[in-house]
């Protein structure tokens, strides 16, 4: 008959157990709430929702309200864009539907698939959707995700500001969602840098931006001044 020796782990031992139970289990409520839908509203609903009763949705349940896209037949955006590009004025204020308008016309056409094919994933994301809400902008990425035959669609969002950062602003994210999952700190704006990486600013529009002095939200416009 053999005998076996079970060793009785020490205190490190147990410490390590107890975290490697908790990253598994952390990963795991992650994907969870990652791929948990979240509620998708337009800005009235929403508006009315926390009127009523004081909340937008209920408790546990994350809302998601896209920016308003605009009409495709607008162009009231193109005479922002040039006062932008030709900074022939102190600065320029430019609405949510300016914006999403020029994202749309930019980015509409491209096409964006990434394939993963040692895990067989491929995701496909949509143009970014922006909201300007109060003092805050909020960015939102719809993207679908395939494995296989199981596919997804997964909302990622993010609220904040602009900041001077060394020679141009950013934005700087306060609070990141992926799907219900919220991402903390750095986790956050790593996602908000990665998503952000798939649409490369065209050089005309880079180089005005450099050119900001200034860069708020403010009554709901993105208000930007120029040297």
């Amino acid at each position: 008959m053999r005998h076996y020796h079970h060793e009785v782990p020490g205190p490190f031992g147990i410490i390590l157990q107890i975290l490697s139970g908790a990253v598994v289990g952390l990963l795991i409520a992650g994907a969870y709430l990652a791929l948990k839908p979240v509620k998708v509203m337009d800005a009235q609903a929403a508006a009315k929702a926390a009127k009523d009763t004081g909340a937008v949705v209920e408790r546990n349940v994350v809302a998601y309200v896209p920016g308003n896209p605009g009409h495709p037949s607008g162009q009231q955006w193109r005479v922002r864009e040039t006062a932008f590009l030709n900074r022939t004025a102190p600065g320029v204020a430019i609405s949510e539907t300016d914006l999403n308008r020029w994202i749309a016309t930019t980015y509409g056409a491209a096409d964006r698939k990434f394939e993963i094919k040692e895990v067989d994933l491929v995701i496909e994301p949509h143009p970014p959707l922006c909201r300007l809400d109060g003092a805050e902008m909020q960015v939102g990425f719809e993207f679908a995700c395939a494995m296989g035959e199981s596919k997804k669609s997964v909302v990622a969002q993010a609220r904040g500001h602009f900041e001077k950062q060394g020679d141009r602003h950013v934005f700087v994210p306060t609070t990141v969602y992926l799907g219900s999952c919220p991402l903390p700190g750095k986790l956050g704006t790593m996602l908000v840098e990665k998503l952000g990486a798939a649409y490369p600013i065209p050089d005309a529009t880079a180089a005005s931006w450099k050119a900001v002095t200034s860069a708020k939200i403010e009554e709901s416009q993105l208000k930007l001044a120029f040297n």
